[in-house]
């Protein structure tokens, strides 16, 4: 459950254990979910990567989106889940 920030110009905030949170703040970065029920959130204009995860560590799906204002909004944690990029709960 551990968090991963960064607000540096093209920078990269990965996480790779359960549950944890990857967030992205500074322009041109990317905040990377790769974990089971992990979440990822970023500024407006970075991009978020989220892999979907079994109980057991199987990889299932990997997508990418880049925050804006008509697909998802800035600060708010998404993960993936059956394939789709949902508000996390």
């Amino acid at each position: 459950g551990s968090t991963a920030v960064t607000t540096g110009y093209r920078s990269v905030a990965a996480t790779s254990g359960e549950e944890c949170i990857a967030s992205a703040e500074g322009e041109h970065s990317i905040a990377l979910a790769g974990g089971y029920l992990s979440r990822a959130r970023g500024a407006l204009g970075c991009w978020l990567v989220l892999a979907e995860r079994d109980r057991y560590g199987a990889l299932l799906d990997v997508r990418a989106v880049r925050v804006d204002v008509e697909t998802n909004n800035a600060g708010v944690s998404y993960t993936l889940r059956d394939g789709e990029i949902v508000e996390a709960e």
